[in-house]
């Protein structure tokens, strides 16, 4: 039986499921990658993902500003239980209301690909619509006890 990683003889390799050896791709040379002359950046274009210099007109966005999602990403969105937001609105508006609000920043956060800000904001919007019902459950439950 071969091993699955290469071993000092050879470059070869097994993968599982396959019965040939492949070849693990071949890296650059450091001595190639010293002898190539470095080139700059030319002064009037700033490096990639740098803020635009000051002055400078900001480019226009070309075409649709939607941003594209994959299928990939639309399956990693963050709940935003809108359903249970309604119910905490009707049962405790001053929570409720707040529970709206960080249910919106939840559905903007997925819609713009803001993974982290989404899932902050859908755990603030649960725990919000969790303390409304139960609040509002407590104050029924002193209302019916009391009177």
């Amino acid at each position: 039986m071969r091993l699955l990683f290469p071993t000092h003889s050879t470059k070869n390799f097994l993968t599982p499921g396959l019965s040939s050896p492949q070849k693990l791709p071949e890296l650059p040379k450091l001595s190639q990658h010293l002898q190539q002359p470095h080139q700059p950046q030319a002064p009037h274009q700033p490096a990639p993902g740098a803020p635009p210099a000051p002055g400078a007109s900001p480019e226009a966005p070309k075409g649709d500003a939607k941003p594209i999602q994959t299928p990939e990403e639309l399956t990693f969105h963050a709940t935003n239980d809108l359903y249970l937001t309604v119910m905490a609105v009707l049962f405790f508006p001053p929570l409720g209301l707040l529970a709206v609000f960080f249910c919106h920043k939840t559905w903007k956060a997925n819609r713009n690909s803001k993974w982290e800000d989404a899932y902050i904001n859908s755990g603030r919007t649960v725990w919000m619509d969790v303390f409304s019902i139960l609040i509002s459950l407590g104050l029924i439950y002193a209302y019916a006890l009391y009177l």
